[in-house]
C-alpha cells in the first residue's frame, strides 16, 4: 500500500473519530439541557419553602392594616401592581403560619428595591391565585360597613377562630362590630360594596342577614341585623355606601329571636376562589384600611331616609 493511500485511510479515520465525539459531545450537552431544564421547572413548581401556605393560614390573613398601606404606597411610587406586590408577600412568608405578624423590618429594602429577583423567586401558580384573591377584596371595597357619622359608637377586634357555643364545634368565621351602647336598631349598616343582593332574610345562624355578590364574584356578609332599608330584596341592585339596615342581636333561633347575644354586625368575606371551595377570609385587616380610608371620595354616606 503507498504511503499515499494510506495517509488517506488514516485521515478519515481521525475525521470519522472527530465527528463521534463532536456527536457525543452534542448528546451529552442536549442531555445537560434537558436535566437543567427540568430541574429549573421542578424548583420553579416547588419554590422552596412557598408551596405549604395552609388553607387556615390564608383565611387567618394575620396582616395588619398598616402593612397594607404601606404596600399601596410602595406600589405608587415604585410604579407597581399593588395586588401583585401584596401576593409575592403573603406567599413569601406562607401567610405568617406562626401567628404573629413578624412582618420584615424594611419591606422597601427587602421586597420593592429586589421586586424582580423576589418575584423570580416566589411567583408561582399560587401566588397567581392569592393576587386575584387580593385584586378582587381591595377592587370592591369602597365603603365600611357603619355609616359615617358614628365614629366612637362601635368597636371591634380580631376573633378569627374563635369557637362558637351555638350549635358546637363551630369556629367564628368572620369579624364583629359592636354597638357601644348594645342598643338595637341605633346604628345603620352599610354595603362596602357595589354589587346586586343575592340572599336577603332570615337564617337560623346570622338572623336577618344580606348577602351582597360583587362584580368580582367575592360575596359579602351582613348578619344580624335589627331590620333592612326600605325596598331591598333579592336582585336589586347596590352601591357602595347604600343603605342595608340597621344593627341588631337576631339569630340562634327560629325566625324573629333576638336577645341571645350582644348587638352586633357580623361581616364575612368570601372571595370566590379557585383554590377551595366555600372560602371565607379573616375581614379584620380590610375593615381597618376601611376604615382608616374614610373621607376619601370612594366612600359614601348612608341615605338615612331608605329606612322603613
Amino acid at each position: 500500500m503507498s504511503q499515499k493511500r494510506s495517509r488517506r485511510i488514516k485521515d478519515r479515520y481521525f475525521r470519522a473519530l472527530r465527528f463521534r465525539k463532536l456527536q457525543a459531545a452534542s448528546v451529552l450537552i442536549c442531555a445537560g439541557l434537558i436535566v437543567a431544564l427540568a430541574l429549573v421547572t421542578l424548583l420553579n413548581g416547588l419554590r422552596g419553602k412557598n408551596t405549604n401556605a395552609k388553607l387556615e393560614d390564608i383565611a387567618a390573613f394575620r396582616i395588619s392594616s398598616e402593612s397594607i398601606a404601606e404596600f399601596e404606597a410602595l406600589s405608587i411610587k415604585y410604579r407597581l401592581d399593588f395586588y401583585e406586590l401584596l401576593a409575592v408577600y403573603c406567599h413569601d412568608n406562607l401567610f405568617f403560619p406562626d401567628k404573629s405578624i413578624s412582618a420584615p423590618t424594611n419591606i422597601e429594602r427587602d421586597y420593592v428595591l429586589n421586586y424582580k429577583a423576589v418575584v423570580s423567586r416566589v411567583y408561582n401558580n399560587d401566588t397567581k391565585h392569592y393576587e386575584q384573591m387580593f385584586r378582587n377584596i381591595l377592587g370592591d371595597l369602597r365603603a365600611f360597613p357603619i355609616a359615617e357619622g358614628y365614629d366612637g359608637e362601635y368597636t371591634f377586634l380580631d376573633s378569627w377562630g374563635a369557637s362558637r357555643d351555638y350549635k358546637k364545634g363551630r369556629i367564628h368565621q368572620g369579624t364583629d362590630i359592636l354597638d357601644t351602647e348594645n342598643t338595637r336598631g341605633r346604628l345603620p349598616v352599610v354595603s362596602m360594596t357595589d354589587g346586586k343582593i343575592e340572599n336577603i332574610g332570615w337564617l337560623e345562624l346570622g338572623g336577618f342577614r344580606i348577602g351582597v355578590r360583587a362584580k368580582s364574584g367575592a360575596y359579602y356578609y351582613y348578619a344580624h341585623l335589627d331590620s333592612f332599608a326600605q325596598g331591598l330584596k333579592e336582585g336589586s341592585i347596590i352601591r357602595a355606601g347604600d343603605l342595608l339596615g340597621r344593627m341588631g342581636d337576631t339569630g340562634y333561633g327560629e325566625e324573629g329571636q333576638r336577645g341571645k347575644f350582644a348587638v352586633h354586625l357580623h361581616v364575612g368575606i368570601n372571595p370566590s376562589v379557585e383554590f377551595a371551595e366555600n372560602f371565607w377570609i379573616n375581614p379584620y385587616p380590610f375593615l381597618r384600611v376601611l376604615e382608616s380610608s374614610r373621607g376619601s371620595k370612594t366612600l359614601a354616606t348612608a341615605d338615612k331616609s331608605m329606612e322603613r
